[in-house]
């Protein structure tokens, strides 16, 4: 470990600094350092249950991306190999590949030596607070720096060429939010915390893009209830992180069919009219994928199929839940439902040393909330910079939970190399 940690230190700060200016930069920073953690596979067998069922469900997910890529479809079909190959239209490796480094990472992180995280976690604070400072200049400016990347230096308007897009990277904050409010409580600089979300809130009406605004306060009242909620519920003993897991898993399959009696309403074309322009644009969108998922309700229209449905599905659903349905049919929905309530089982399972007496368990599941709220709400399954961005926000939390700031009087108080 100790002649792989340079390499660690390496890619992610390289990674870091390039997902400022490209989208790639998040995914190749998952990619490479899940490629030198691959000696931490053999860690796998130490996990816990709830991790194990987890990465299982993950794989469920990666068969389902290959038996229903338009390469698979199209051999089913009687196409050659070859050509079906030459001919598919959707790169279906990217999500498993990114997936398995991902999983590879946070194993490694895991194992790290305390002295070792804590150096880590030392220098990817430069760029946590580097990228703060970036979006409270842009609050303040109204965009004027992302603006003057893509007019002045790339000399392009398009969007998905930079991550300073404002809305993508003021997603990335968003995901980033809870575990840098773990990190400000345990250094018992808490009050910090609002000033972030003011940032994202100031960017978020910038760019019209209330999503990002629902999940901040969505997962602000997660946050609440978890620090009031007793660790057991009622007479059955019901742990909070199952209750809270069971509500994502029906959420997930709750979601299709509240919009499905919603779209039978006699009202509504007028609910439609009254709603903000964004959210008209969604309903729009749902509305036409739930006909089309209804259609193939069981094996769906296969991976990335929403492509195809252009311009009245534009790229993806903007719903993760309706996406899973369309592409994979009800086994697809069942599988994501299970992921989500796996998810909050493992990340529950994220316990701070025994001297911390802050509990993580509230921003944990904040986060988790974040990232399913967004992803239920504004983008697709298939966005790879923004699990990337998930994958990266359970890196922080696994670094602050595990090296995070200590007391000096503390008799394993270590200075940062």
């Amino acid at each position: 470990m100790n002649i792989l940690y340079p390499l660690w230190l390496i890619i992610f700060v390289l990674g870091l600094a390039l997902a400022y200016l490209s989208p790639l930069g998040l995914p190749i920073f998952i990619l490479f350092s899940g490629i030198i953690s691959l000696w931490a596979f053999k860690s796998i067998k130490n996990l816990e249950v709830d991790h194990k069922a987890l990465i299982a469900i993950i794989f469920i997910f990666f068969i389902l991306i290959i038996l229903r890529s338009d390469t698979a479809i199209a051999i089913n079909l009687g196409v050659n190999y070859n050509k079906a190959i030459s001919q598919s239209n959707n790169m279906h490796w990217t999500p498993i590949v990114l997936g398995i480094s991902g999983i590879l990472a946070l194993l490694g992180l895991r194992l790290f030596e305390e002295k070792k995280g804590r150096n880590l976690l030392s220098k990817i604070n430069f760029f946590v607070i580097a990228f703060i400072l970036i979006m409270a200049a842009e609050a303040i400016s109204q965009g004027s720096l992302s603006n003057y990347w893509r007019t002045k230096i790339y000399h392009t308007n398009r969007p998905e060429r930079i991550i300073v897009w404002l809305s993508d990277s003021n997603t990335v904050l968003l995901l980033l939010f809870w575990p840098i409010a773990y990190g400000l409580a345990r250094a018992k600089q808490a009050f910090l915390a609002p000033l972030i979300a003011v940032i994202i809130i100031a960017l978020a009406l910038k760019c019209d893009t209330n999503a990002q605004i629902v999940a901040l306060i969505a997962s602000g009242v997660v946050f609440g209830l978890f620090q009031l909620m007793p660790r057991q519920i009622g007479f059955n003993y019901i742990r909070s992180e199952h209750l809270f897991g069971t509500c994502l898993a029906l959420g997930i399959v709750g979601f299709p069919l509240a919009l499905s009696y919603l779209f039978q309403l006699n009202n509504f074309p007028e609910i439609k009219e009254q709603s903000p322009e964004s959210w008209s644009q969604r309903l729009d969108i749902w509305q036409f994928t739930m006909n089309m998922a209804e259609k193939k309700w069981l094996t769906g229209w296969g991976y990335e199929s929403a492509r195809l449905f252009d311009p009245y599905i534009p790229s993806h659903p903007h719903s993760m839940a309706l996406q899973a349905y369309l592409e994979f049919g009800i086994v697809g929905l069942l599988s994501l439902s299970a992921f989500w309530y796996r998810a909050s089982l493992s990340l529950a399972k994220l316990k701070a040393p025994n001297w911390v007496t802050i509990s993580c368990l509230p921003y944990t599941m904040a986060g988790l909330s974040s990232i399913y709220i967004i992803n239920s709400l504004s983008y697709g399954l298939w966005r790879s910079w923004l699990y990337c961005a998930a994958i990266f926000m359970i890196m922080l939390f696994i670094l602050i939970v595990k090296y995070g700031p200590m007391p000096s009087d503390h008799p394993d108080f270590l200075e940062p190399l």
